[in-house]
Parts: structure tokens; sequence; C-alpha cells
């Protein structure tokens, strides 16, 4: 089965070369990774490295407090932090708290044995989930710590088929999993990988940050006016084929911001010709008299949930729900589609009434229309308790390292 693992990484890398023609994500995922041996060389200047790898912004805004804690923590190490996808890379590259910041190199045998040799990290941190079988090894055969934060397990993962305990043997090479819940240890258990421990998700810390520091904005603060403002965030085409009935029915009666999931141009343009009420761009600089705004740029979202009374959160009607626990730190219920199973903090966010899931556009409507109308009487006292107990794992990952550093 390594084989066959080993052949797909090689075949996903020519089919990107390929895409590279026709995708600008692609062409900067191939770009990115150029010369990268070159770009890697003594990067530390002597110093001992510490190694962060993400998948993209979300995980990095999972693994954000962690990071900065390391940075902070150990001013005499060398932080490196690499990314896999362009959409965390580009926007992160110039990141203040990382002394490098690269893509990471695709998965193959040799460029995972080049890159642990070139890197020589005293720990290698994954935030979440992102399995690579070769970096693993590579990091196993070099005695380099090897610790996962913020993971999840659910059975019927690659790990926990026949075809797949090649690679759940790795897993129990890893020094520690820290995962999110305790069915993910139970079940690792299940499967004898004995190293993980349930302390929570560190995304909690992350947006619980966010939320005490957040700063006010005069141009939204004007946008909005005196009517409730919906958040729409994160969302694909999928989302808006549910979204935009009713908001094109909704007329006036709120003031509404969207912000896609992929910000290329014409898709951009394409969401804006489908919108029938007044609408602007926040490039544009000058939206007051909009009743629509469209987040054409990245990293405002999280800052903007402070206004909300109520959002929804796209991903749901295609690979997965985005980041629920962004919205709801401000105490502000979220709706979101179906796809919600690999989400624990989606069931845990309906039990406390503050989720709900939608199943289509009339669902949607039906919702929303509900929602608005008891925003004014919403009690968040549920919410707050619920961050309160989930915060802390930060902590816990930072102590676990110290005793490798």
């Amino acid at each position: 089965m390594r084989f066959v693992y080993n052949w797909s990484i090689r075949i996903y890398g020519a089919l990107l070369l390929v895409a590279q023609l026709f995708s600008k994500k692609a062409q900067l995922w191939v770009k990115g990774r150029k010369e990268w041996r070159t770009k890697l060389s003594n990067i530390s200047n002597g110093q001992d490295v510490i190694w962060v790898h993400v998948s993209s912004h979300g995980e990095f805004e999972q693994g954000k407090t962690v990071i900065d804690g390391l940075f902070s923590k150990y001013p005499n190490h060398h932080l490196l932090l690499t990314f896999f996808s362009p959409s965390g890379y580009e926007l992160l590259k110039n990141y203040s708290k990382a002394h490098t910041v690269s893509y990471l190199p695709l998965d193959t045998v040799k460029q995972a044995n080049d890159f642990v040799n070139i890197v020589q990290p005293k720990v290698a941190l994954f935030v979440k989930y992102d399995f690579w079988y070769n970096y693993l090894d590579a990091c196993f055969k070099s005695n380099v710590p090897v610790i996962f934060f913020s993971s999840s397990f659910r059975e019927g993962q690659v790990f926990f088929r026949f075809s797949g305990r090649w690679f759940l043997n790795h897993l129990k090479e890893c020094n520690r999993i820290f995962v999110r819940d305790i069915k993910s240890e139970t079940l690792l258990k299940k499967f004898h990988v004995e190293n993980s421990q349930t302390i929570g998700d560190t995304r909690f810390d992350s947006v619980v940050d966010n939320a005490k520091t957040v700063e006010s904005n005069a141009q939204i603060e004007s946008f909005i006016g005196g009517k409730k403002l919906v958040i729409f965030g994160s969302t694909w085409s999928e989302d808006e084929n549910v979204i935009l009935p009713w908001l094109n029915e909704s007329g006036a009666d709120v003031k509404v911001i969207i912000a896609p999931h992929e910000i290329d141009k014409d898709k951009i343009q394409a969401l804006k010709s489908k919108i029938k009420l007044r609408t602007a761009l926040h490039s544009s600089g000058s939206y007051s008299e909009a009743e629509v705004l469209i987040l054409d740029c990245v990293g405002v979202l999280k800052h903007l949930y402070q206004y909300s009374v109520v959002n929804y959160v796209g991903g749901g009607f295609g690979t997965g729900i985005h980041n629920l626990l962004e919205p709801t730190s401000f105490g502000k219920p979220v709706l979101f589609g179906p796809k919600s199973y690999k989400f624990l903090e989606a069931a845990e966010l309906i039990k406390l009434g503050a989720g709900h899931e939608v199943t289509g556009p009339t669902s949607f409507s039906k919702t929303m229309n509900l929602q608005l109308i008891q925003s004014d009487q919403w009690d968040d006292s549920k919410l707050k308790a619920y961050f309160n107990l989930n915060v802390g794992a930060t902590d816990k990952v930072l102590s676990y390292t110290n005793g490798i550093l």
C-alpha cells in the first residue's frame, strides 16, 4: 500500500503541473516550491529549528496560539512555518512570528528525506490532520520528535481500515497526538495507539483571543447603520444557491456581508451579478449606501463577527463546513449546511441552541427568518460557558513541547 501511496503522490504532482496552465492557485502551488532546497539551506544559522506545519489558512488560525507561543518562548530557536496550500502561504508568507515561512514540498520519499536532512528540526508539530507518511518516516529515521495537536479521528478513516494499517503504525511512533475529544482518544487506543491525549482544540484559544482583542471599524459601522447585520462567511457556489434566494427576497430589511471562500476576481463579479440588492466590494472603500458588502480580501472577516446578529458559515453543501467557532466566539448563533458530521463543534453548538443545520433554500429561509425575529431575545450565556470550558489546550501543547526543547 505504501507503493500505491507514493505513486498517488507522484500522479498528484504531475496533475498540478498540468493544472498550472489553467489555474492560478495551481500555478502558485508549483512556483512556490521551485528551488526549495536552496531556499531552506542554512536558514537557521546554527540555531535549533522548531518546525510547525499547517495545511492552509484555517489550520494556521487553529494553531496560531501555539505558533505565537513557541516564537515568544524560544527566542534563540528558529521557527519554520510550512504550508501545503497557497491560500495559507500567500496570505502569511511574511508572518512576523515565524523566522521562515515556506511551502511544504510534495511528500515523495526523496523530498521528505531531503527536507528533514536540510532543516534538521529539533521538533516537528503538525496541526490537525495533515498526515504525510514520508515526512513522518523521515522524522522517525532522524529521531525528530513528532507532535500532532487539535486532531480528531473517526471510524472509517484510512488508518482504521485493513488497507491502512501500514499508516496506523506511523501514528503509533509519534511522540504525542493531542486530540480534540475523548471519542478520538478512545478510537486510537482501540487500535493500540497509546500516545494520544485529549486536551481539546487550540482553535478555541485562538478565537477567544481574537474576540478579546478585536477593534471597532468605523466604515463597517457606517455601512450597518441602525439595521441588523447578517454575515455569510467562507461561502462557495453551492452555498450561494441556498442563500441568494432568501437574500434577493429580503429587500433592505437587513445589511449583509458576504465573504466568499475564494476571492478570484471573476468569481466575485459572478456573485455580484446574482444579487439584486445594491452591492459593493470592500476594496472600493466606499460602501455605506450599499445593502450588501462583498469582502474581496482576506483577513478581515474574523473581526467583523462582532457586529452580526446571526451568521451562516459555508462549506456544508460541499466538502464540509468551515470555521464555526469564529462567529460563535462573539456569542452569535450560526447556520450551516448538512455536511457537518466531521465537525464535533457542529453537534455541540446544535445542542446549545446556537447551531442550526439547514438542508436547502427553503430550510435556510425559514431558519434565518426565525433567528432574525428571535435575535433581540438571544441569550449568549450558554455560548460563553461553552468557550470558557474549552479554552486551555495551547498551554498543554506548549508545556509538552517544552519538555522536548
